[in-house]
């Protein structure tokens, strides 16, 4: 079986057919994404942007004479959002799936218009590169300083479920209408447990795998964060996180071709992203 003379003509018709879907689902984390689903957008970032977002406080006033009488705020996010241009550069080489459970996709799929898996390895791509983005959010959410912190320690805290209580009573009021608190897999596992041994809540082997639960008795939301890997817990309004990319010039782009050179099909994948609350009083942590 022989990988050769292919000439590019109608190759990888999936990736071709479906570029602006396959590079949203990278750069936005569809598959993987835990938080950036949740977060603002800004978008049309290239390298380092003012934040956009801002909060208005109106003062609602009785009308007693005539004139104007300016009252109320306008906060604006006085700090910067940073983006990082990523890139994936990878190759595939098919003869590697020869006696493999994949070889008769090979034989199928052996001819100039077709890559074995096509649809099954960009999307395996796509999810790992997911799961790197969604862990990168994370490491640039928790660089950041100025943030309400609290050891919990100091809160008496020892269990998922205490600490997440204590998270949750230090939360600012402007937060807690849809508020969430993001905390790593391994203590809302934990945190899932500590619910069921208190009888707090029925736990339905029908609900698979768990995104989130609501506080028992709260309007606030505990979320599972593949990104975040350390026990701290961060509690905010989504409205308060944004993710910024570029996504408005072609800067993104995703290409696949044969290099008849080196008888392997190669990936080219290319983006950018960062992430940062935009007003840092309004986040709480816990340590």
């Amino acid at each position: 079986m022989a990988y050769t003379n292919f000439d590019g003509g109608d190759l990888f018709q999936y990736v071709n057919d479906n570029k602006e879907i396959i590079m949203k689902d990278v750069v936005f984390g569809s598959v993987y994404g835990d938080t950036i689903p949740l977060m603002a957008k800004q978008l049309g970032v290239k390298g380092t942007e003012k934040i956009h977002p801002a909060k208005i406080e109106a003062v609602l006033q009785k009308v007693n004479d005539c004139g104007f009488d300016p009252q109320g705020d306008l906060k604006i996010a006085d700090k910067d959002i940073v983006t990082t241009q990523y890139k994936v550069n990878t190759e595939f080489c098919p003869e590697k799936l020869i006696n493999t459970f994949a070889e008769y996709k090979v034989r199928i799929g052996a001819n100039e218009d077709a890559l074995p898996f096509e649809a099954e390895i960009v999307e395996g791509l796509v999810k790992d590169i997911n799961r790197q983005v969604e862990e990168g959010v994370w490491a640039n959410l928790e660089a950041e300083d100025g943030l309400a912190t609290f050891a919990y320690s100091d809160a008496n805290a020892n269990t998922a479920y205490e600490k997440i209580m204590a998270t949750y009573m230090r939360m600012p009021e402007e937060t807690l209408e849809d508020g969430i608190i993001f905390v790593s897999p391994a203590m809302f596992r934990e945190y899932v447990n500590d619910l069921v041994n208190k009888n707090f809540y029925h736990y339905n082997p029908a609900d698979g795998d768990l995104a989130e639960i609501f506080i028992p008795g709260a309007g606030v939301k505990v979320r599972k964060a593949r990104g975040l890997k350390s026990g701290n817990t961060y509690a905010t309004s989504p409205k308060n996180m944004v993710f910024a990319t570029d996504f408005m010039s072609n800067r993104e782009e995703i290409k696949i071709w044969y290099s008849d050179d080196a008888d392997v099909y190669r990936v080219k994948v290319r983006f950018n992203y960062g992430a940062a609350f935009i007003f840092n009083d309004m986040v709480v942590s816990g340590r």
